[in-house]
């Protein structure tokens, strides 16, 4: 089911696409914060993580225990609220302001439209940074298995820093599924330019898990493309994705994490030399 925004329609390239010379993105210290200011949520950490901690409280008391992996994630969703969502997301949100940007600057072209994908995005928090950041003339295909939350992200509107409409498709869809395009068909291979995923890998899959989702990476990925993937100890951790891509001819370009006591880290991917 594709949950779609009435926007402009942006034509798209689906032949594979050679590596090409482009203009990267490149951001300073004092870029992120302005972009954080502007866009970012504006809780503070530590009352984001009060929040946080008694929503998860309040959540395990009712049986809903969020940190597993398989079938019982998306049970585990099921029964929380909305509101609830937001609330044990408000962290990841937080993080993803700070992570995201680092990853891409030095790696994302500016210089022409683009094709990006945003895994499990949720009811559109990465999808949101992702979107700051992106050329005009991009856009997004966000992939959320629950039906609630993808019908949330694609009711929001996603602009870019300078205010331009990036078109976003949301597919009620598995990651582990082959990834489908903004017209609902099977992706074409070498026509992605980004694969974005946070917050769920590092948490929510198993290596195995993790090695279907990167193999679908590294099949849509353009020859100049990349991909930011998380990895965390509670699902895949960092040296096992690592090991996984490169098994799929990817390979680990830079990591980051949103500030030092964060738990999970996202890594840059691209296909080795």
């Amino acid at each position: 089911m594709a949950l779609t925004q009435t926007l402009p329609t942006i034509p798209l390239v689906n032949a594979q696409r050679t590596a090409t010379s482009s203009e990267r993105l490149s951001l300073s210290n004092a870029d992120l914060t302005a972009a954080i200011s502007a866009a970012g949520p504006t809780a503070t950490l530590p009352a984001i993580i009060l929040a946080h901690a008694l929503t998860t409280l309040r959540l395990a008391f009712a049986g809903v225990r969020y940190l597993c992996q398989g079938d019982a994630v998306a049970e585990s969703y099921r029964r929380m609220t909305t509101a609830e969502f937001s609330l044990i997301n408000a962290r990841q949100e937080w993080a993803n302001w700070r992570t995201i940007p680092r990853n891409l600057t030095g790696h994302l072209p500016v210089d022409r439209p683009l094709t990006v994908f945003d895994l499990c995005c949720g009811m559109g928090d990465s999808t949101c940074v992702l979107a700051w950041w992106l050329p005009a003339g991009s856009r997004i295909i966000g992939l959320e298995l629950d039906t609630r939350f993808a019908a949330a992200a694609a009711r929001r509107t996603y602009r870019n820093r300078h205010g331009d409409i990036i078109p976003t498709t949301i597919h009620r869809a598995s990651v582990l599924e082959t990834f489908r395009d903004h017209a609902g068909q099977r992706c074409a291979a070498g026509s992605v330019d980004l694969v974005h995923a946070i917050g769920s890998i590092g948490c929510h899959f198993s290596p195995d898990d993790s090695r279907v989702i990167v193999r679908e990476c590294a099949r849509v990925l353009a020859a100049d493309g990349f991909a930011l993937l998380d990895a965390g100890n509670a699902g895949t951790p960092p040296s096992a994705l690592a090991a996984i891509a490169g098994d799929h001819g990817l390979t680990v370009v830079r990591r980051s994490r949103s500030w030092w006591f964060d738990r999970y880290v996202q890594l840059v991917l691209r296909r080795a030399a």
